[in-house]
């Protein structure tokens, strides 16, 4: 019986893959190529921002980069947003001899395709895997005609749906970031697919003994992007702080921190101009780390709102890889049927509130549950599922 074998591939991604300074899929685009060096050929990709440094991309990936052309560089209104993902088509399908050519003459076996929430992406992954008449293999993070729904594209949502089922139909294999996302895809589409987990990369997870400070001020820390997916939770959270700091016999006190690439207005003016919110704009890699290693515990939400509920119960939050490495508590705060309350759930992790109105209790229960255990139970989580090992096995073939 033939060993499983790892192809070769080209691997085109939406978001350009980003060694420092990225979110979502940058980091999950970085992980992968970062997982697969030796059998990644080339890259394709496109600027997406023109704040991104092409020439820095390349150079920080280490191999052969093909950008595509995009309308970055140019300044568009929201409302013209389909105009803009309908001439980006128009450029690509333009440089597609010249793309597909590149991907043939990097001996690659295999295209792999990495999604964010951007519709427009599938005629571009369908095209170049006709283009080269190679496997095209497909990774789903976000919901592509929901993406659109929540961000008021509704022309847009409604090509999604029938751009990603012709793209799905025509792909050799599809992974997706989560079970539920899996079980969503075979509901809607009638399409099999596998989970991919998200990596975390660790020899192994240390557990890091909180050392309090004077004044007693603990910090419960939130990564990522305050969007509809969070902003409630995060409003509930700072509602269970604030009647914890309220508390004349209290301890001591509660800060929700949050490290963001959202602004500071946008997270006021989602949350309130509450005192209990120290914001950092995303900090560079020495001061994220150090204040991620001074947290008394990493808050870890997803939104009751029914209106997300398609993208709360189908996407992962990749802030996971964040904490899991620092050897401190996580707190998870959300419905049962979200991916990441499901997960610790399934794997009879505590911390893990499902229900609104506990986050409080919450609050009480992680001294109780702040030791070396927890920290052992998080690193075979890891190993169990997020290891860069386990995701190789599930990419192989045989």
């Amino acid at each position: 019986m033939s060993e499983p074998r790892i192809p070769s591939y080209a691997f085109l991604t939406d978001a350009p893959p980003l060694k420092q300074g990225g979110h979502g899929c940058h980091v999950l685009a970085w992980n992968w190529v970062e997982m697969m060096r030796a059998e990644t050929r080339l890259v394709v990709t496109h600027r997406l921002n023109p704040g991104l440094d092409t020439e820095r991309i390349q150079r920080d990936l280490e191999r052969p980069v093909e950008f595509y052309p995009d309308l970055c560089g140019y300044r568009w209104p929201s409302r013209l947003s389909v105009i803009k993902g309908l001439l980006e088509l128009w450029q690509f399908r333009r440089a597609l001899p010249r793309i597909s050519a590149r991907i043939l003459a990097s001996g690659a076996d295999r295209l792999f395709a990495l999604f964010g929430g951007n519709g427009f992406f599938s005629p571009i992954a369908r095209w170049t895997a006709a283009a080269t008449r190679l496997p095209l293999d497909v990774y789903m993070v976000d919901d592509l005609e929901e993406s659109h729904r929540l961000n008021k594209q509704p022309i847009a949502a409604s090509w999604a749906r029938s751009w990603e089922k012709k793209m799905l139909q025509k792909a050799n294999r599809v992974f997706v970031i989560s079970p539920g996302y899996s079980e969503h895809l075979k509901e809607k589409y009638s399409v099999a697919s596998s989970w991919l987990p998200i990596q975390v990369r660790m020899d192994s997870i240390q557990y890091r003994q909180y050392v309090p400070k004077r004044p007693d001020v603990r910090f419960l820390t939130f990564v990522g992007g305050v969007n509809s997916l969070y902003s409630s939770s995060l409003r509930d959270c700072l509602k269970a702080i604030n009647q914890w700091n309220s508390h004349a016999s209290k301890p001591f006190e509660f800060r929700l921190q949050i490290m963001s690439y959202s602004t500071e207005s946008h997270v006021r003016s989602e949350l309130g101009a509450d005192a209990s919110i120290e914001f950092l704009s995303f900090p560079d890699k020495e001061l994220f780390e150090r204040r991620l290693r001074e947290s008394y515990a990493f808050f870890l939400p997803y939104s009751f709102s029914q209106d997300v509920r398609v993208m709360v119960s189908t996407s992962f939050p990749h802030k996971l890889s964040d904490y899991l490495p620092m050897g401190r508590p996580i707190l998870v705060y959300g419905p049962d049927y979200a991916s990441i309350p499901r997960h610790f759930r399934e794997l009879n992790l505590p911390l893990c509130l499902t229900r609104q109105g506990e986050l409080e209790a919450g609050l009480r229960e992680i001294e109780n549950q702040d030791n070396s255990n927890l920290i052992d139970r998080y690193e075979a989580v890891v190993r169990r599922c997020h290891s860069p090992d386990i995701l190789r096995r599930v990419l192989a073939l045989g």
